[in-house]
């Protein structure tokens, strides 16, 4: 997986694991907004100001 623009429309979306893929961008899921759980370990992603609106989301790895 290199891109997760399709998530953007996954307002139910709660557990997303993205470790060890190539995606380096997550602002697509700005409205993903039901997401609990993120994990970016060894991920391509360096900036994670998108996810302020992500007020569910309770951990990021």
């Amino acid at each position: 997986v290199t891109n997760v623009d399709a998530l953007a429309a996954s307002t139910s979306l709660h557990t997303l694991d993205l470790s060890v893929t190539g995606v380096t961008n997550v602002d697509a899921l700005v409205a993903c907004t039901s997401l609990r759980t993120l994990d970016l370990s060894d991920s391509g992603v360096t900036n994670v100001d998108a996810l302020v609106a992500c007020t569910s989301l309770h951990t990021l790895q």
